[in-house]
């Protein structure tokens, strides 16, 4: 139709790239041209070149540039924040786990998803789970547990959390510790370190339907706990590189 050769080349992959950024995302676009240099190698042995030409990557990263869609970010929390939950939280079995680990992430700065399973069950990988064994009480405001694997962790060694009596006004260790009496009573033979009352290790869901409870807004979700935390950190003048490790960032 448009009179291009059959054969690929630089120009014809690269306005292939500029058409498909004006009607879907630009990670699509580098998919959807992953898939296609896959079915044209047999035909044309020289198509992964072609692919990662210059001018190819130089018009996929104009692309991002030009059309790619600003991040979505989910609003931190705060000290007085989280000080408020923790004031209107009953003290039900479920309640007490929702607030541990909100405190946990925000002190630790863990992701949601390294502290709760996925809602769907075919993602769900019970070696992620964190397990009551390896939680140590070391002093009075001092807890660790080892968290099985993570985004980063590449060779599944595992990281030891430590959480800590920093702020006293939201003290996770004693909250910490008040969710481990309730769970050792109610689940003394489970292996999971976070279990509802019904027995099950909570989800996703779980979190933001305790969240969603006290009606802060749709612009506060799992994300919040870890960007809070980091938040916090710095205004207690902890150095960045520090923070950076905390939170496994690489920049």
């Amino acid at each position: 139709i448009h009179n291009y050769p059959l054969r690929p080349n630089v120009t014809t992959m690269s306005n292939y790239v500029m058409f498909l950024s004006d009607h879907i995302t630009v990670n699509s676009v580098v998919t959807y041209l992953s898939g296609i240099v896959m079915i044209l190698e047999p035909y044309y042995p020289d198509v992964h070149q072609i692919h990662h030409s210059c001018i190819v990557r130089d018009t996929i990263t104009g692309c991002r540039r030009l059309r790619n869609l600003p991040t979505s970010r989910k609003t931190p929390f705060t000290i007085s924040m989280l000080q408020q939950i923790s004031q209107q939280s009953s003290s039900s079995y479920d309640s007490t786990l929702f607030l541990t680990i909100l405190l946990v992430g925000f002190h630790g700065l863990l992701r949601l998803g390294e502290l709760c399973d996925p809602d769907k069950p075919s993602l769900r990988n019970p070696t992620k789970q964190i397990r009551r064994t390896s939680v140590k009480d070391i002093d009075n405001n001092c807890i660790t547990f080892l968290l099985p694997a993570t985004k980063v962790d590449r060779f599944f060694e595992g990281n030891l959390v430590l959480i800590k009596s920093v702020w006293p006004e939201i003290d996770a260790v004693v909250t910490f510790r008040r969710y481990l009496n309730l769970r050792d009573a109610q689940h003394p033979y489970s292996s999971p370190l976070w279990l509802t009352s019904s027995r099950d290790v909570p989800t996703r869901s779980f979190f933001i339907q305790h969240l969603r409870a006290f009606n802060l807004g749709s612009q506060y979700s799992g994300q919040s706990m870890r960007a809070g935390g980091a938040a916090a950190w710095a205004d207690k003048g902890a150095p960045t590189d520090i923070i950076q490790a905390l939170g496994h960032w690489s920049s």
